[in-house]
């Protein structure tokens, strides 16, 4: 589990650092940083390095947008005490820059650095390139392994053959496969189907579900992609939840647009679970009301962001302005300014 968190010169945040709890939730107004934050943390993520996935896990146009204040001449840094990121303008030998950016991934005390050159085991780290020009990834090398990972819920029409024992981060692609791989997901699936009078259809072949309903012994199927976004949604946050085991789990707003009692078992999933860690940014007073009541406040810390000076500020709330969280109910996102005055 990571338990501390320093972000700098990154996007609208230019240096914090925080001791983190099992689960951190980060609340406050819109454009105040709370993505900014959790993106920070998905350079870290299984996949995020993937150029299939790159654009579309960050929030970019040309790769100095990553700096703050688009000020690309200083270093990027995001640091934990698991895994650790640094992204600059490129270097040569003499120290002269170049025209492409590097970041490299690494364990703790497993990189050297100086002001010109890193020096890497390439055992556990990964050194990679921005490319200005396609503002792509380049020539990734080394090796890492990584506990991370960013779910972003998105309407899927084609699902990708994947094994892996747990949901393809970022986006759920192997939903099918790891369904037919484990009988007890695919059993947590069905049950929900079927208390909304459905049946779950798994489609091998194909690599496709179905959902479908019985009219007199005949069954008509319904696509996946052509189901409620609360139900997709739904589906895609259990199976992030239960298939993993001792990761760290980020999640920006997951609860968007999901119907409040889903929401609601959604929190409480995760209040209840003691194998993994989570980054959680959210507006939604069922789900932040939830995780509250829900769990030991040993064991969870909220954030409020604000936006000062152009730079992202974070307040951890202390135990009296916790308390007063769960008093306020849904009043809570009308009452930041004030909480513990």
């Amino acid at each position: 589990m990571v338990h501390r968190l320093s972000i700098k010169n990154y996007k609208s945040v230019k240096n914090f650092e925080i001791q983190t709890n099992r689960i951190n939730v980060f609340i406050g107004e819109h454009n105040s940083g709370k993505s900014n934050i959790l993106e920070a943390l998905s350079w870290f993520s299984l996949n995020a390095l993937n150029d299939n996935y790159f654009k579309q896990i960050f929030r970019y146009k040309n790769v100095g947008d990553f700096f703050y204040d688009f000020d690309s001449t200083q270093t990027i840094e995001v640091s934990t005490d698991e895994l650790n990121l640094k992204l600059r303008y490129a270097r040569n030998s003499q120290g002269a820059l170049l025209n492409n950016f590097e970041g490299i991934l690494y364990e703790t005390a497993s990189v050297v650095f100086n002001n010109e050159q890193w020096y890497e085991n390439r055992n556990n780290s990964l050194h990679f390139n921005l490319d200005i020009a396609s503002n792509t990834i380049k020539n990734p090398h080394g090796s890492l392994e990584s506990n991370f990972r960013t779910y972003i819920f998105k309407r899927l029409l084609n699902f990708e053959i994947n094994y892996r024992p747990f949901l393809n981060p970022p986006f759920g692609d192997n939903i099918p496969s790891i369904l037919q791989s484990n009988r007890d997901w695919k059993q947590m699936v069905s049950e929900f189907f079927r208390t909304k009078g459905f049946r779950l259809v798994l489609k091998p072949t194909e690599n496709e579900i179905d959902m479908a309903k019985d009219v007199n012994d005949e069954l008509y199927s319904f696509p996946y992609a052509t189901i409620s976004e609360t139900m997709q949604r739904y589906i895609f946050l259990l199976l992030a939840v239960e298939t993993n085991n001792n990761t760290i789990l980020v999640l920006d707003e997951p609860e968007s647009n999901m119907f409040p009692f889903y929401v609601k078992d959604f929190a409480e999933r995760i209040a209840n679970d003691e194998n993994n860690q989570y980054f959680i940014s959210t507006h939604n007073p069922y789900l932040l009301g939830s995780l509250l009541e829900q769990t030991p406040l040993s064991d969870i810390s909220v954030f409020i962001t604000r936006m000062e000076n152009y730079q992202t500020v974070v307040e951890e709330c202390n135990n009296e302005q916790m308390n007063e969280l769960i008093t306020l109910g849904s009043g809570t996102f009308f009452n930041l300014d004030n909480l513990g005055k």
